[in-house]
């Protein structure tokens, strides 16, 4: 799990927790990394629920020697970075995954394979543009039309490093905007 840490207000050096399964059940660990690094073996699109708020999680399974590792990520500005690097790989050999705050006091992720650092796929003029939404004076903006394509992106990732042909495509889902407006409900803020 990405984590990082707040001291007095300010941003401390993030870092990936460690949960080890201990005698049948599974616990935290006082164990932090910045990086993993192996192979990405495969990955999984979960949907979770938290608060009748659903939201989807990246699943990514890394494989070092004996060691195979789990990252859930879920949609965020930190993580799409991540994911537009992910898409330009061809294989999920010798990869490594760091994270780390960087100069301008924002988390970020840096994808390498075989020591070379994984370039964006996809320019910020070539993504799709969130939808803005006024909430209350305030526009928020709705991320669904980027994170659908770096769901398709990553489904495509997975047929590559497993070898398995997957039909499974993300369909176009209704922004929050739309749902609430034809339940007769006010936007929720993002």
């Amino acid at each position: 799990v990405s984590q990082s840490r707040y001291d007095k207000g300010e941003s401390v050096k993030p870092f990936f927790s460690v949960t080890r399964k201990i005698n049948g059940k599974w616990g935290k660990t006082t164990d932090e990394f910045d990086s993993v690094s192996g192979n990405l073996v495969d990955l999984d699109i979960k949907e979770q629920e938290y608060n009748k708020a659903k939201y989807k999680v990246i699943s990514l399974f890394v494989q070092d020697g004996n060691e195979k590792y789990l990252l859930d990520l879920r949609f965020s500005i930190t993580s799409r970075t991540l994911f537009n690097m992910m898409a330009s790989l061809q294989t999920g050999e010798n990869i490594k995954i760091s994270y780390y705050l960087a100069k301008n006091g924002y988390e970020r992720y840096s994808l390498r394979q075989n020591d070379q650092l994984v370039e964006w796929k996809y320019g910020l003029d070539q993504l799709p543009k969130p939808i803005e939404i006024v909430f209350k004076g305030q526009t928020q903006r709705d991320y669904t039309p980027v994170d659908e394509l770096m769901e398709n992106e990553l489904i495509a990732l997975k047929g590559r490093i497993t070898g398995k042909k997957t039909a499974t495509v993300a369909k176009p889902t209704k922004t929050a905007n739309q749902s609430a407006q034809q339940e007769g409900d006010e936007p929720p803020p993002f």
